[in-house]
C-alpha cells in the first residue's frame, strides 16, 4: 500500500486503517488521469494507464512504428487488464466495452492473427 510520497495513496491519512483494495489500487493507479498520478501537468489528456495497457493487450500496442513484438507483453497486459475488470466495475465497463466494440467492428479488428502476419501487416 504505502503512503509516503511517490505513493499513488499518499494523500491518504496514515492513521493504521485497512491497506488499499485491489479495488481501491486500480481505480487510483490504473484508472484516474495521469496527471493526477504523475502530478505533473505535462500529462495533461493523455490516457490513463488501463486505457494504454488494453491497447498494448488487444491491438499489440501499434501506435505509428511502435508496436509491442513480444508475446509475452502483450499476455502480461492482457491478465492485467482482466483482473482489473474482476476487480473493479468501472474498469470492466472499460476493457470489456472495447472488446465488445471490436467485436461488433466498430473497432481494431481481433482476428488472430500470427505474430508473422502481424510483421508482414506492418511492414
Amino acid at each position: 500500500g504505502g503512503g509516503g510520497v511517490g505513493s499513488v495513496f499518499h494523500h491518504l491519512p496514515n492513521n493504521g486503517s485497512a491497506a488499499p483494495s485491489a479495488r481501491d489500487w486500480i481505480q487510483m493507479a490504473l484508472l484516474s488521469n495521469p496527471r493526477d498520478v504523475m502530478d505533473c501537468d505535462w500529462y495533461e489528456g493523455e490516457e490513463n494507464a488501463l486505457a494504454l495497457l488494453r491497447r498494448l493487450a488487444y491491438e499489440g500496442g501499434c501506435s505509428g512504428v511502435f508496436m509491442a513484438q513480444d508475446q509475452s507483453v502483450c499476455a502480461g497486459a492482457a491478465w492485467i487488464c482482466d483482473f482489473a475488470a474482476e476487480n473493479n466495475p468501472e474498469a470492466a465497463s472499460v476493457v470489456r466495452g472495447f472488446i465488445q466494440g471490436t467485436a461488433s467492428g466498430s473497432g481494431a479488428n481481433l482476428s488472430v492473427e500470427s505474430d508473422m502476419e502481424r510483421r508482414q501487416r506492418v511492414a
